[in-house]
Order: structure tokens, then C-alpha cells, then sequence
């Protein structure tokens, strides 16, 4: 479990550009060609994350599991133009539905008034109660077999993963 990249923002596969789906060798491709943009120190970091097996999950589980890349794009450009418009999404996964709802939080500046916190706190923890690991841990394990990465054969890994996730939300709300 690893809360340091909790935030979508500073989640590796942001960091990269990548996608749950990337194989190995795209992922090494994009962080060599992002290490010549932003720091190579953060590109190695968050390369070596996602390609080693063990620590990506806590990535995975802070990103867009079962979100394709192009949906992941597009539900990305919409939350960065407009905070609540991740809101109005239908048929995202819970979990990265969650991260999105948490990660719009911080996206635009300023406070929000005492109708729109109470409108996060509701969505936040709606999303949070209806998690499901075994729908996370499916979700999980069709993007690595796509990407040519080992299976998740740990239910509790997946569940130690959630359970740092509900933490996250908690901070995140708590601090907006």
C-alpha cells in the first residue's frame, strides 16, 4: 500500500501518459520520451512503479481501472475544463468514478460553497460504500492481461489497496 501517489494527479500513469493497458515496453517508450519534458527522476520513479508488478498495483488502484485509454482521456479533459462535470459520467467504474469525484476536488481554485461540499461528501462516500472488490480485482486483472502483466491472485491485496483508497477520500474531503 502506498498513499504517495493517492491523487490522480501525481498517480504514475499520469505521470507518463500511460494507460492500465500500456505493455511493458510502451511504458518504457513513453517515460523516456516524457523524461526529456519534465523530470527523469520522476519519470524512472513512476516507470519503474507501473512495470513492477508489486508496486503497481497501489497505481492501478489510484487511477482509471477498467476506463479504456480513450474514455480515460476524455472523462480527464472533462474534469480539468469544469470541477463538476465528472459528476454527470455514467458508466465508469466505481472505483475510478471515486478517484476522478476525489481528484476534482482540488482541481479548480478556490473553496466550495457549503451546497457543492455537501454535493462531494454525498457522491464521495455513495461511490466509497458501493466498492466492490471483486469487480475492482476483475477490472484490474483484464487491463494487465491486456498488457502483458501478471495477474492479481491476492483478493486481500485488493482489498488493503481499497481500504487505503476510502482513507484517501476521507483526506481529501476533509481538506477541501
Amino acid at each position: 500500500m502506498s498513499n504517495q501517489n493517492a491523487d490522480l494527479r501525481s498517480n504514475p500513469f499520469r505521470v507518463l501518459g500511460a494507460s492500465t493497458r500500456d505493455n511493458r515496453h510502451r511504458i518504457l517508450a513513453l517515460a523516456e520520451e516524457q523524461s526529456l519534458i519534465s523530470d527523469p527522476d520522476t519519470c524512472s520513479k513512476a516507470r519503474a512503479e507501473i512495470t513492477n508488478a508489486r508496486t503497481r498495483l497501489a497505481a492501478e488502484c489510484g487511477w482509471l481501472p477498467g476506463v479504456s485509454p480513450n474514455r480515460a482521456k476524455e472523462v480527464l479533459g472533462k474534469m480539468n475544463s469544469f470541477r463538476f462535470a465528472i459528476f454527470n459520467e455514467e458508466g465508469l467504474p466505481t472505483l475510478a468514478h471515486a478517484n476522478l469525484i476525489a481528484a476534482s476536488l482540488n482541481e479548480a481554485p478556490g473553496p466550495l460553497d457549503a451546497d457543492s461540499a455537501l454535493r462531494f461528501i454525498l457522491t464521495l462516500a455513495k461511490l466509497a460504500d458501493e466498492l466492490d472488490v471483486d469487480e475492482i480485482l476483475r477490472d484490474i486483472n483484464e487491463d494487465r492481461v491486456i498488457a502483458g502483466f501478471p495477474e492479481v491472485s491476492q483478493r486481500d491485496l485488493v482489498e488493503a489497496e481499497v481500504a487505503d483508497r476510502i482513507r484517501f477520500y476521507r483526506t481529501a474531503l476533509s481538506g477541501s
